[in-house]
């Protein structure tokens, strides 16, 4: 009976040792919780509390992204303006090139503003076209501008349609 309680207090004392890992021979790892969250929220040497980079990033892309390119004016509600082959080559850094005929005869710098939809076209040299300022509405591979801004408001509307290359260009 002596030999039983001396093996019954021997298991007691090793599950009491190991079950608290306080021995310095211990394998078990220091509490988990405390360290993961200082790691998590000081890595790369500054402090993450409310941001996660390993969150996904959500990126935008610009309201000029879809205008991009080269658009034939195809008809305007003034009467034998486009009968000569006029197009604009937008830019995604801000400029343009225009022309007619397969030529070249202006550039400049353009914007769309994402919220009211309104696309200013700024010319180069305003000796042969003014600047512009229309309302677009885009209908991919359309777009159709409204002159009909606190700019412009002649009231015209312009039909564009996207192209692969310059009309009137030869390759």
């Amino acid at each position: 009976m002596k030999n039983l309680f001396v093996f019954s207090l021997a298991i007691v004392l090793s599950f009491g040792i190991f079950s608290c890992g306080n021995n310095a021979n211990s394998t078990q790892e220091p509490n988990s919780t405390t360290t993961e969250k200082k790691a998590a929220a000081e890595h790369d040497g500054h402090n993450h509390d409310g941001h996660n980079h390993d969150a996904p990033e959500v990126v935008k892309s610009s309201p000029m992204s879809p205008y991009i390119g080269v658009w034939k004016q195809h008809a305007s509600s003034k009467q034998g303006v486009f009968k000569d082959n006029r197009w604009i080559e937008f830019y995604a850094d801000g400029t343009f090139i225009n022309g007619a005929n397969g030529k070249e005869t202006n550039k400049g710098k353009w914007a769309i503003d994402g919220e009211t939809n309104y696309m200013t076209i700024d010319y180069d040299d305003n000796s042969k076209t003014p600047d512009e300022h229309w309302r677009a509405q885009l209908h991919s591979p359309v777009v159709i501008l409204i002159g009909n801004t606190d700019k412009t408001k002649t009231g015209e509307q312009i039909k564009m349609d996207k192209v692969e290359a310059r009309p009137g260009f030869k390759k």
